[in-house]
């Protein structure tokens, strides 16, 4: 009985061992993959000048933006700066946006000109509250991906091809 009950423990562990996934396999594999990005870009200058007329300032604000990738898009440019502003307060002051978008190509350098003016007794348009943004186009893109997988085996897996 002793000896029936050892082979049939014998025979279940080498069964398990033979047919139990137990060895690990690493699996390398390669997959493209599709992401959006934005064009790639460069802020050449950003520059205001400032023209007082006996009645009214004008201000020019040009950008100048180079797309420094391969492929071409609509770039927009928001320009927002503080109108009515008073030193030492909040009162009064209100944030104004204008929005300027020009096609770029790949290569292609493009300026972003606006043009604004005021009435020359109200207070200058400090440099400080002049800001801008640029906004690229997105476009899809591939990229491949290297991916890593572990998968368990059999030992008679691996000898027969089973898996």
């Amino acid at each position: 009985m002793n000896k029936v009950f050892f082979l049939s423990i014998l025979a279940t562990s080498i069964v398990a061992v033979l047919f139990i996934p137990i060895i690990p396999i690493d699996e390398t594999y390669t997959i493209t993959e599709s992401y959006n990005r934005s064009l790639r870009y460069k802020c050449i200058s950003a520059e205001v000048d400032d023209q007082r007329g006996f009645e009214e300032c004008f201000h020019i604000w040009e950008i100048i933006l180079q797309n420094l990738d391969a492929v071409g898009g609509t770039f927009t440019v928001t320009y927002k700066w503080r109108e009515s502003w008073r030193p030492f307060t909040s009162a009064y002051q209100k944030w104004v946006t204008r929005n300027e978008s020009q096609y770029l190509e790949p290569g292609e350098t493009g300026t972003f000109r606006w043009e604004f003016r005021h009435k020359s007794f109200e207070p200058v348009v400090p440099r400080s509250s002049l800001q801008y943004y640029v906004t690229a186009p997105v476009v899809a893109d591939t990229r491949a991906v290297t991916r890593h997988k572990t998968h368990y085996r059999s030992i008679i897996g691996i000898l027969t091809g089973w898996v």
